[in-house]
């Protein structure tokens, strides 16, 4: 809460889930005024690449059947 909020800061991702990708492409870069060597440790330790092409997760979990327009 006492941290202050660099507007300019993010990361930009190359690459979507499943899409290949060859050695020395650039997969993501990182945006902002400050030092980011966290967040940079953090995406690596989230990504894997492999041989084998990954599916992409299912984004949809649940879906919500609307019964009646009433309200009830």
């Amino acid at each position: 809460m006492k941290d202050r909020i660099d507007p300019a800061a993010g990361i930009l991702l190359y690459r979507k889930v499943g899409e290949e990708i060859g050695r020395g492409e650039l997969l993501a870069k990182f945006c902002g005024s400050k030092e980011l060597e966290e967040g940079e440790e953090r995406l690596k330790g989230a990504v894997q690449i492999g041989a084998e092409k990954a599916d992409p997760p299912c984004l949809i979990r649940k879906t919500i059947e609307l019964r009646g327009r009433g309200g009830s």
